[in-house]
Formats: structure tokens, C-alpha cells, sequence
């Protein structure tokens, strides 16, 4: 991936792609002198990491959970969490069985 980009450019391969791994842009105005592309790295090696803890957890496919990294406005790295209904539900279902809420579903992860 080319590491280096214009904020809200569109050079990263897996930009706008529903289960990719990033996400360029803030959304708001980009300020003079911020350094939205440090945040930018830092957020996505972030979401990197969340995207394997997830993955072990089986969230993939149609229980699609997926972190994706971006910016606040005021330039600080954000990661986005991205789920489909049923990923959201089974997110919700295994940090449930974490904290010890209720026992595990007979054929759930």
C-alpha cells in the first residue's frame, strides 16, 4: 500500500470496500499543518489488530464485524466498527458469554 497520501484521496486499493481493511477521510474540512496521515497510521495498525481479534472470533462472512481507520476533524486517529445486523448481534453474543451473561448457544462460537 502506498503510505503516502492526500487526506480524502483515494489511493489506498481497498478504500470504499465494505469488508476492506481502511478508511481515508474524516469527513470534514482538512485543516493546514494537522498531521491526518500519522493519525491515519496509527488508527489503521489499530484496526489492524481488531480486525484478527475478530476474526478469531469468527466474525467474518455474513457475521461480518470489520474495523476500519480514519480521522476526526480535528486531525485524532479513529477506528470505525463496521457490522452487518448479524455480526452486530453476534459481537453482542460473545462479549455477553465474556463477562459471563449466559452460557453459550448450542453451535455458537
Amino acid at each position: 500500500m502506498n503510505e503516502h497520501f492526500e487526506p480524502g484521496g483515494m489511493d489506498a486499493p481497498e478504500e470504499g470496500d465494505e469488508a476492506g481493511r481502511f478508511f481515508l477521510g474524516g469527513g470534514g474540512a482538512v485543516l493546514p499543518g494537522v498531521d491526518y496521515a500519522g493519525a491515519w497510521r496509527e488508527a489503521r495498525a489499530v484496526a489492524d489488530r481488531l480486525n484478527r481479534a475478530l476474526g478469531e472470533f469468527g466474525l467474518t462472512g455474513p457475521d461480518a464485524v470489520r474495523a476500519q481507520a480514519g480521522w476526526s476533524d480535528d486531525g485524532l486517529g479513529v477506528v470505525h466498527v463496521k457490522a452487518t445486523p448479524a455480526g452486530a448481534l453476534r459481537l453482542c453474543e460473545v462479549l455477553d458469554r465474556m463477562v459471563g451473561r449466559r452460557e453459550p448457544e448450542p453451535g455458537s462460537a
